[in-house]
């Protein structure tokens, strides 16, 4: 098995080999709890390291420019993201509810959108949120300000 992943560390990325080699121990693990083989091959591997990109955030002129080019209604959402960090479903999931003295509590998600337009909400993704939520604290309470007085107004 080692000379296997040498052979495809060549060719692959190091997390495209660790996502090979991860399926092969549940497969062969299987098969040896079943005792359709004696033991698992995948035992004691050396795996290539673990490949991580150091991300490089926008600068606060290309957010400004992003948030310029999109309709005028998304430009509060896009500073509002890049303050904190959502991720594309809690920024879809988004109402003016959540926004609680300039703090986000997220509490959901959005995850699909029914063929008549009414919003599907599931549970936030993160750690964080496994007793229901999480709250964050906006970087950018003016913009979350304009955002929310925004949305109550349209409502009216």
């Amino acid at each position: 098995m080692q000379t296997q992943i040498t052979r495809w560390s060549d060719d692959l990325a190091p997390n495209a080999v660790r996502l090979v080699v991860s399926f092969l121990r549940n497969m062969f693990g299987s098969a040896a709890e079943d005792k359709l083989i004696p033991v698992s091959p995948c035992v004691r591997l050396n795996l290539p390291p673990r490949a991580r990109r150091k991300i490089i955030p926008l600068t606060s002129g290309q957010v400004g420019a992003i948030a310029a080019a999109v309709a005028p209604r998304y430009g509060a959402m896009v500073i509002i993201a890049a303050q904190n960090g959502l991720r594309p479903g809690e920024l879809a999931g988004l109402t003016t509810e959540q926004a609680v003295l300039g703090d986000l509590v997220i509490d959901r998600q959005l995850v699909d959108v029914l063929p008549g337009g009414a919003p599907v909400f599931g549970p936030p993704k993160s750690d964080a949120s496994i007793a229901g939520s999480r709250t964050v604290t906006s970087a950018g309470r003016r913009w979350l300000s304009t955002w929310s007085s925004s949305r109550r107004a349209r409502r009216v």
